[in-house]
């Protein structure tokens, strides 16, 4: 059985006149009481005197706001709030304040944050009473407006309005500004200083011989959804060459999927080896392959890696942003797009800090001119080439990750970031010294144009 409580709220028009530049759209949609959940109907709770309410808070600001602090009041005391935005403090369970110093809230832009109240049944129901957004009353009068009524759901009724916040929680967590690379400060730690963060680029690691090496790049999308080359998560065999100019080229042309249980992901880090003070990791819970994934030529060559434990978002862990721009490739040739990763360096050796190539975008004749037999093997109207005689190049283990562009946002005088290429593979020269193979610093590569997969990177990701 489901019990719900639904608290109705509505902002006092007298209350209004104190909100100076701030405006609350929809201070509550709406806030539930869940006893116990209708899909788990026979089983028993584990914390029966544990209750529990949630909210959704829309708010927005006619000038725009560096930096957000959020006080909430209650009418009673609460075990604990939690939310979707920042950290949480409290002297007295009673009055709360989130903190996000490092949040641009863009002059009329709505920002949502979900708060979850916990209680003791055995107290008093805490409703709010007031909210303070940086310092200015904007609601004070709930406790004589709000109006409440009890919906008992029997076994019978389906909590339709539960599934309706399940499904839009983790997706609004994603407003929080994607593609912000915020100035961090320099952090030394074990004698190694962490230069700079990428903080949506992710390591894909892969447990070989009992412990995890990394493996492939990926790009943080969402709170739950990393994108990736698919090539990255599957097994290819058959293989078979192809003589180029001046390479040997294995062409693989069947695939099967990793067991998504030998896979972690690192996040939040610049050195491979010593990851630091604000790195998380995370269990994958699903893989999911483009459906037109071609093995043999990289066709379509993207994965959703879906996270089993939703990321929180700070100054180190962000996601970037889909490409909005113009689809067609060619403004672009030219342009300096910049790629990062842990990849083969030039001694041939996994980069242990995270490195960092820009490369200008070539159009695609370049590339087949260079070398025809080894770049009509790999690109199509959905790729792209990019790369050169500069010396910046991709190698061995720079898969999977992203090339990303800035883009000025005016409004807020910062750069904002966008993904438009995920790296399939770049071209390897044989080393006269030892027979290996090295990563040629001077050749091109072939990335995926995600801008052409966009329907599907949304839709497999939850991205709006």
């Amino acid at each position: 059985m489901v019990q719900l409580k639904e608290h109705r709220m509505s902002i006092p028009r007298g209350g209004r006149k104190a909100m100076n530049a701030f405006s609350i759209c929809c201070v509550v949609v709406f806030m539930l009481l869940v006893v116990r959940d209708s899909l788990c109907a026979d089983q028993v709770s584990p914390c029966p005197r544990i209750l529990r309410w949630r909210a959704v808070l829309e708010l927005k600001s006619r000038e725009g706001s560096e930096g957000i602090w959020l006080n909430i009041a209650l009418d009673s005391k609460a075990d604990v709030l939690v939310n979707t935005f920042g950290p949480v403090t409290s002297l007295n369970n009673q009055n709360f304040q989130i903190n996000n110093p490092e949040y641009t809230l863009l002059p009329g832009a709505v920002l949502r944050i979900r708060i979850t109240v916990k209680y003791n049944k055995n107290a008093p129901t805490p409703n709010v009473v007031g909210i303070k957004l940086n310092g200015i009353e904007i609601c004070d009068e709930f406790a004589s407006n709000n109006s409440i009524s009890e919906n008992p759901v029997t076994p019978g009724q389906k909590p339709t309005v539960i599934a309706s916040i399940r499904k839009t929680f983790i997706a609004e967590n994603k407003r929080i500004q994607c593609g912000l690379k915020t100035q961090v400060r320099p952090l030394v730690y074990n004698g190694k200083k962490a230069e700079e963060y990428w903080p949506w680029h992710i390591a894909v690691m892969i447990l070989k011989n009992s412990k995890f090496d990394y493996h492939c790049g990926g790009t943080l999308v969402s709170s739950t959804s990393v994108l990736t080359a698919a090539h990255c998560v599957t097994v290819l065999s058959t293989k078979k060459s192809v003589l180029t100019a001046a390479h040997c080229v294995t062409v693989l042309s069947t695939k099967k999927m990793i067991d998504k249980d030998l896979f972690l992901l690192y996040m939040g880090l610049t050195h491979i080896s010593d990851p630091g003070p604000y790195f998380k990791l995370r269990l994958v819970k699903d893989i999911v392959i483009h459906k037109d994934f071609d093995p043999g030529r990289y066709f379509n060559d993207l994965a959703v890696v879906e996270i089993n434990d939703p990321v929180e978002f700070s100054d180190y862990i962000k996601p970037i942003c889909l490409w909005d721009g113009d689809l067609g490739i060619t403004s672009l040739i030219g342009q300096i797009g910049t790629v990062v990763g842990w990849g083969i360096d030039n001694s041939n050796e996994t980069a242990q800090d995270l490195m960092e190539a820009k490369m200008p975008i070539v159009a695609l004749e370049t590339c087949l001119y260079h070398d025809p037999n080894f770049f009509s093997q790999f690109t199509s109207p959905k790729t792209f080439c990019a790369g050169g005689p500069n010396g910046s190049a991709v190698c061995t283990g720079d898969s999977g990750g992203g090339m990303v562009f800035p883009r000025k946002n005016t409004q807020i005088n910062k750069d904002i970031w966008y993904i438009r290429g995920i790296v399939i593979r770049g071209i390897v020269s044989v080393s006269p010294r030892d027979g290996d193979s090295v990563c040629n610093t001077k050749n091109y590569a072939v990335f995926t144009d995600i801008a052409q997969h966009l329907a599907w990177i949304k839709g497999t990701a939850g991205v709006q």
